[in-house]
């Protein structure tokens, strides 16, 4: 198929973009990377009277350190963030994930704005924002806001980005000195999005885990962040049982349904093994652990 017919545009300033959506608000769509949108426009899902195409916007593609944070611009494409030197030092769970999505044309042309606004409860960023309790910027003409990730994520495919809002950077915490994390996921075939996916991030202090943050797709309808398991196994001795002891209680923790003719069983069995291998992944061989 192919689309149905649009408008379009291609405007040189995040002031331009801003001017159009207070204009024509939700019958346009931006496009960014397009590795979601064209399809949904080939396949006549989305029918939008203008496209408002991005990819002029340089501005939006930086990715650089402010203050104590990571800012990453919407239109930063994921093999950028997966080989950025600044985000393998500073933010490193980034780059693990970014390498995983995908096949290699999707990351040359796909954006991690495009990505996180389409809010795919499977995709790798939109994991990665929950976990790491991102900041998100969402401008229009008048203002400004910062959302945080739980607040931008409000259902499956469903953010809270307005009609005539722009996504334009990313702010994430960096890592902190000692600290480790690792991403664990199992997918049906390789570039598909995962049926279950476990990103982790801790430290090791006096031979114990502290600074636990847990995060799962595939569990439910969104990704999940499992505060409260992380806080009851703050602290906890770092030896070999310990990544065991903490997978069990996420698996207990979750019900996910069955979808996609994936039993829900299933996929909460794998949140055990995923959630362990993740873990034991990021501990790694430390000799700050207890034999």
């Amino acid at each position: 198929m192919k689309p149905a017919a649009f408008a379009y545009e291609r405007p040189n300033s995040v002031q331009a973009v801003l001017a159009l959506l207070a204009e024509h608000g939700s019958h346009a769509r931006l496009l960014a990377g397009g590795q979601s949108l064209a399809p949904m426009l080939n396949m006549r899902l989305a029918q939008p009277e203008r496209l408002i195409d991005l990819n002029d916007l340089e501005e939006l593609a930086l990715i650089r350190e402010c203050n104590d944070r990571l800012e990453i611009g919407a239109l930063a494409r994921h093999r950028d963030i997966e080989h950025s030197a600044l985000v393998q030092r500073r933010c490193p769970f980034l780059s693990q994930v970014a390498r995983t999505i995908g096949h290699y044309a999707i990351r040359q042309r796909g954006t991690i704005g495009g990505s996180l606004a389409q809010a795919d409860p499977a995709a790798q960023f939109v994991l990665a924002i929950v976990l790491l309790d991102a900041q998100l910027e969402l401008v229009r003409t008048a203002r400004a806001r910062w959302v945080r990730a739980q607040d931008f994520i409000t259902g499956p495919m469903t953010t809270c980005i307005e009609p005539d809002e722009l996504l334009t950077r990313i702010h994430f915490p960096t890592q902190s000195e000692g600290e480790r994390s690792a991403y664990q996921a199992l997918a049906q075939r390789h570039g598909d999005y995962a049926l279950v996916a476990a990103g982790v991030t801790l430290r090791i202090q006096d031979r114990r885990l502290t600074e636990l943050r847990i995060a799962l797709s595939g569990a439910a309808d969104s990704p999940l962040r499992m505060t409260d398991i992380e806080a009851t196994f703050e602290g906890l001795a770092c030896t070999p049982e310990a990544p065991r002891q903490i997978a069990a209680r996420c698996r207990q923790a979750v019900s996910p349904a069955d979808s996609d003719g994936i039993d829900g069983e299933y996929r909460r069995a794998l949140v055990g093994v995923l959630v362990e291998r993740a873990l034991e992944q990021a501990i790694g061989s430390s000799a700050e652990c207890a034999a």
